[in-house]
């Protein structure tokens, strides 16, 4: 007979992972997801009167070569492949992000003292910068929180020198050290069709193919000591009566919002806005070729990245650069739309001013600190050692990098089948 795996979640991590155990003929692999779409995270965003994804979406290589792979030959889907042309922003300086000290612009490298030239996460903006960047790095930073330690890591080692190596021995910092290093140049894949979200029904058609079943529109509650199933308002007793393993993949606030409610209210103390700003510019204008530009930049310190999905699809023969910026407060365009014009001119070096052609904060995300998240976690772990000692969880509350997701899946069954 037949195991039943139950995955919660039809996040990217929940379908590689309903993939994984769908090899094994001895598991009958149930996705549970609460919407009407698996991999609700990669649905579009309208700006003026096109679709893009929600901020920069793109699978890195070789980091994500195993993906692209499953993509291609087991999906079908098709990709485009670019450089990866990853630059960092300093006020207007504009930093390729493998460049070595020695090659930086003067008026940047007078202010860096590398007193060290390796980096682990216990090194301080003071081993590597002079007051004068740090000061912009602490301003810079006030987009996620109000204390500096607790977005360090959104910004060491990324705008360190390229002659600083990383010793992580994390996959996606590995490959970042490689991007420095590598004399070959890195590349990107982008689906043919550019948006991810081409990428979500040929995703359900693959999984149903292997014999998953989906469940959309039922939802997941942890109410009474017990994990209960809804649809239209209706408990799904079935469920209950089948779980041999329970993998739960959303994300872990869906849990404690059960659970503990009080509790994650404290969560609205760390909101962050995230917003998507749609400019256009002359189509004949030349700027340099870039995938992304991560930025310091004080008079727009909430700015955090620019892009250019006009290089990855035809928007009518129109020019667009996607900018996409965080801050804890709601933003309101009028207050900074003059200083965002003439810096994206100033930096990219523009003959003519540059459109606002749409504004819009298309996500709420949250950032705890490590002390709540490592409280929660407990929480979480004591329910399910209590209650459900078949869940299984990686207990997440931050956004998971795509490349992770597949990591995850795979270590998963490997350890769980």
């Amino acid at each position: 007979m037949k195991k039943n795996i139950y995955i919660l979640g039809g996040s990217l991590y929940g379908c590689f992972l309903a993939y994984q155990f769908s090899k094994n003929k001895k598991y009958k692999v149930n996705l549970i997801e609460n919407s009407d779409k698996l991999i609700s995270s990669l649905n579009p965003i309208s700006l003026g009167k096109f679709k893009f994804n929600n901020g920069l979406h793109i699978f890195e290589l070789p980091r994500s070569r195993n993906i692209i792979k499953f993509f291609k030959k087991d999906m079908k889907i098709k990709f485009k492949f670019y450089n990866n042309n990853k630059k960092n922003l300093f006020e207007r300086n504009i930093i390729d992000y493998s460049e070595k000290l020695s090659n930086w612009p003067e008026n940047i490298k007078k202010n860096v003292n590398l007193k060290k030239k390796i980096y682990n996460s216990n090194q301080n903006l003071k081993d590597y910068f002079k007051n004068d960047l740090i000061k912009l790095f602490k301003k810079s930073s006030l987009r996620f929180s109000n204390k500096f330690n607790e977005s360090k890591r959104l910004f060491l080692p990324y705008f360190l020198p390229g002659d600083v190596k990383d010793i992580s021995k994390d996959e996606g910092m590995i490959y970042r050290n490689l991007l420095k290093t590598s004399k070959k140049k890195m590349r990107i894949a982008i689906p043919k069709k550019y948006l991810f979200s081409s990428l979500q029904n040929p995703m359900e058609k693959f999984l149903k193919k292997r014999g998953v079943e989906i469940y959309f529109k039922t939802k997941i509650t942890f109410k009474d000591n017990l994990v209960r199933f809804y649809k239209k308002d209706k408990e799904i007793k079935i469920f209950k009566e089948k779980m041999d393993k329970v993998f739960f993949c959303s994300n872990s606030a869906v849990m404690l919002k059960d659970l503990y409610p009080k509790y994650l209210s404290e969560l609205d103390k760390v909101r962050i806005f995230f917003y998507n700003c749609l400019v256009e510019i002359d189509k004949k204008e030349k700027i340099q070729n870039f995938s992304e530009i991560i930025c310091l930049n004080s008079r727009l310190q909430n700015m955090n990245r620019i892009s250019c999905p006009s290089n990855y699809f035809n928007f009518q023969n129109r020019k667009f650069l996607q900018i996409e910026l965080y801050s804890k407060k709601e933003l309101i365009l009028e207050n900074f739309k003059k200083d965002l014009i003439s810096e994206i001119k100033e930096i990219l070096s523009l003959q003519k001013k540059p459109k606002i052609i749409d504004f819009k904060k298309t996500r709420t995300i949250f950032s705890p600190d490590k002390f709540w998240t490592k409280k929660s976690i407990k929480k979480c772990k004591n329910w399910i050692k209590k209650n459900e000692k078949t869940i299984i969880s990686r207990f997440n509350f931050l956004p998971v990098n795509m490349n992770k997701t597949w990591i995850w899946a795979k270590e998963d069954f490997e350890k769980y089948s």
